[in-house]
């Protein structure tokens, strides 16, 4: 797991599953490194912090559990279109 830097960040509780939130103004990782630029091609593809894959499927790209210690860690990805579809 990798701690978050908090910079003009806006957390918002997902739909439905409110022990987390997303990041809804994710940095642009940049293009330095090849790794740096393979992430970059999947931040060119989120607005919002939501990424729409080719089949329509939705992904939260940057998650945080709220009751980590300071809520500062990265958990990663997770599927919107299954939590939207939790009602």
């Amino acid at each position: 797991m990798t701690c978050l830097k908090e910079v003009n960040v806006a957390w918002v509780t997902m739909t439905n599953n409110t022990g987390y939130q997303y990041n809804n103004a994710p940095a642009d990782p940049g293009t330095t490194t090849f790794n740096k630029r393979s992430r970059r091609i999947l931040w060119l593809k989120q607005t919002g912090g939501v990424r729409t894959e080719e089949n329509g499927h939705k992904v939260y790209t940057n998650v945080r559990k709220v009751t980590s210690p300071a809520n500062n860690i990265d958990i990663g990805e997770m599927s919107k279109t299954w939590w939207d579809g939790r009602a």
